[in-house]
Formats: C-alpha cells, structure tokens, sequence
C-alpha cells in the first residue's frame, strides 16, 4: 500500500468498508504505531489494574490488547465497527461490533476505563460518544483517547485504486469545550508533530 496527498477527486470509503479491506493487514504497521505513540497512554491508566473493567472502542485487531494480557483485570471488551478485524483477536476477549454514533450496548457505570486510539477523526458526532462513555464509565472513570489531526488527508494506493477513508476534522480546542461540557476533567500530552500530523493523548475523567 502507497500513502500519498493529491487532492483530486477520488472514492471515499466508510471506515468499515475500509477496516474490512484492510483487516489483513493493520497488523503491519503495529512496530510503527507502537513506536510513535511509545506507549504515552499508560501514564494515565489506574496504578492497579487488579479486576479492572476495560473497554476497547474499535479495537482494531490486537494491539491494546497485547498491553493487557498479563493484566488481573475482570473484564477487557474489544469493540469495532470492522467484524474482520475483530476475528483476527488472538487473545481471549469479548468481542463486540458496533458503531460509535449509535448507542453502546454496555450498561452504565460498567468501566473503569474506556480507550480509544485513532478513531475521532471517524466519528462525526463527537458530543454523543462522549456522552455515552460517560454513561457506560463508573464515577472517576477514564476515557483515555488518542487523537490525531490530518492536515493534509491521506490518499491511499492499493492495486491502481486512488481513494481516501471518510475523516471529520475534529479540532483540539473543540474537543476539549466538548469534553468539559460533557462534565469530564481534562488532562493530555502532545505526543508527535510533523508536517502533516498532530498527536495527542487525552485522558478525560469522570467527575
């Protein structure tokens, strides 16, 4: 696969069609993501993860995981809107397909800690997901996410075909006025910056 930036008008596919597409193949470019985001996000995980319950919002297929494996906890839950990926787990997991702008199928108060790695950008209503891992989150909960801006979107090569997966630009600031509105304290670390990419870690607390 070839990443590039031309800004003619090419298809636009929906992330499931796309993680679909891609489910064979995420899995190498785990080295480069680990890497990258060199595991910032379990600075703001609970001390003890002893019977914690752990909710992954598209999971992908077993990266997060793999940090976990050892882990004492009661429950980790992988959730994608891409059943291919989630078939591709190795570990014993539950698994659940769903989509992120509809309502989640957990109870509430049911997590410790919510994550969600390279998915905002996906999702167009933001002020919903974050009203419904505060749902599903028990008081004191953390929603730990990590966010990237695309300054320039990609566009992806495979096979001859030219074509870009369906982004919403979700600016920091915005998301932070959502997260507060949304009654969450608000912490992050700036992870990654280059010419096309921003990252941050955020960990959005429950009051």
């Amino acid at each position: 696969m070839k990443v590039s930036y031309n800004k003619n008008k090419i298809k636009v596919y929906t992330p499931q069609e796309w993680y679909n597409i891609l489910y064979h193949k995420y899995s190498d470019y785990h080295k480069d993501l680990d890497q990258w985001e060199k595991w910032m996000f379990t600075r703001f995980l609970p001390e003890n993860l002893t019977w914690l319950n752990i909710v992954d919002l598209w999971s992908w297929d077993w990266r997060l995981v793999k940090y976990f494996k050892w882990a004492p906890l009661n429950k980790y839950v992988c959730c994608d809107i891409a059943d291919k990926l989630l078939k591709r787990i190795r570990w014993n997991v539950e698994k659940v397909v769903c989509n992120l702008e509809e309502p989640l199928p957990f109870n509430d108060w049911e997590f410790d800690v919510a994550l969600s790695f390279f998915v905002l950008l996906h999702i167009e209503n933001i002020q919903w997901l974050l009203e419904e891992v505060y749902r599903i989150l028990k008081p004191g909960g953390r929603f730990i996410v990590l966010h990237h801006i695309e300054l320039r979107p990609f566009e992806y090569n495979i096979n001859w075909e030219k074509f870009k997966i369906q982004n919403y630009t979700h600016k920091y600031d915005n998301l932070e006025k959502l997260a507060d509105y949304c009654f969450f304290w608000i912490d992050n670390i700036e992870l990654f910056v280059r010419e096309t990419l921003v990252w941050k870690v955020y960990c959005f607390t429950k009051k």
